[in-house]
C-alpha cells in the first residue's frame, strides 16, 4: 500500500497520522513486492502515529516475505500509538520485520493476531516481530496479544548475534 523505496528519501518529516492500512498485499514471487504488505520503507524513516494496520500480508514467497504489515530495511520509523492486527507474513514478523540496520522505535502500540510464518518448513519466525542482523529496535509500552509463528519466537524472533532489540 504504501511503496518507499531507496530513492524516495523520506525522513522523520514525512508524517502518516491517523489512516487504517488494510488488506494490503506484498505477493510479488520476486523482488521488494513480497515484503511489507501495508508498508516497505528501504532507507526511509517516517513517522507513523495513531494508525491502524489490519488484515494485511506479505505472502508471495514464503523464504523471502517479511513484514506483514511492515518490512523496515535500512530504516528507522518513529511509531506511535499504533495497532497490527490479524497481519501474515509469509517467513517471518507477521507485524513488522526490522532487516539490515533498522533501528524503528515503536512506543504505546498493540499487536495482536498476528502469523509470522504461513507453512512449517522452517519458515515462520516472529509471530509480531523479526529482527534481523544489526538491528536495535525500540519497543517502549507496547502489548503482544494472541500472535504465532509457525516455528520460532510467538511474539518476537530476534536473528543474529549483532541483533539488539529492546523492550
Amino acid at each position: 500500500v504504501f511503496y518507499h523505496p531507496e530513492d524516495s528519501f523520506l525522513d522523520e518529516t514525512a508524517v502518516l497520522d491517523g489512516v487504517t492500512i488494510t488488506k494490503g498485499s506484498a505477493s510479488a514471487l520476486s523482488g521488494d513486492h513480497r515484503r511489507g504488505g501495508g508498508m516497505y520503507n528501504e532507507d526511509a524513516s517516517p513517522t507513523i502515529s495513531n494508525c491502524i494496520f489490519i488484515d494485511n500480508d506479505a505472502t508471495g514467497s514464503t523464504s523471502y516475505s517479511y513484514g506483514g504489515a511492515m518490512l523496515n530495511y535500512y530504516s528507522s520509523p518513529s511509531v506511535t500509538n499504533c495497532s497490527f492486527i490479524g497481519n501474515t507474513a509469509g517467513k517471518a514478523g507477521g507485524a513488522i520485520g526490522a532487516m539490515y540496520a533498522a533501528h524503528p522505535v515503536v512506543i504505546d502500540c498493540l499487536f495482536d493476531g498476528n502469523v509470522g510464518g504461513i507453512e512449517s518448513s522452517g519458515n515462520g519466525d516472529g509471530g509480531a516481530l523479526y529482527v534481523g542482523n544489526s538491528c536495535s529496535p525500540l519497543f517502549v509500552r507496547c502489548d503482544f496479544l494472541n500472535n504465532e509463528a509457525n516455528y520460532n519466537g510467538g511474539a518476537a524472533y530476534n536473528s543474529g548475534d549483532t541483533s539488539l532489540p529492546t523492550f
